[in-house]
């Protein structure tokens, strides 16, 4: 299985592609949800959710 690191995934953009990912690929990938709002992102269900700033070099090295 591959993953994907989708920054911005509570915006209009990450989430639409986070929809499209789970309706498209099926199990073929897991996403690791990174946005600054971690409540925003909601259920991961079976994806990683991680509440950083991607401009925060440290927190990035992390996941």
């Amino acid at each position: 299985m591959k993953k994907i690191l989708l920054t911005g995934a509570a915006g209009r953009i990450g989430s639409s592609f986070r929809q499209y990912v789970e309706q498209q690929a099926g199990d073929r990938y897991t996403l690791r949800l990174v946005d600054r709002n971690l409540d925003a992102l909601g259920d991961p269900g079976r994806h990683e959710a991680f509440g950083i700033n991607v401009a925060d070099i440290d927190a990035c090295r992390q996941i």
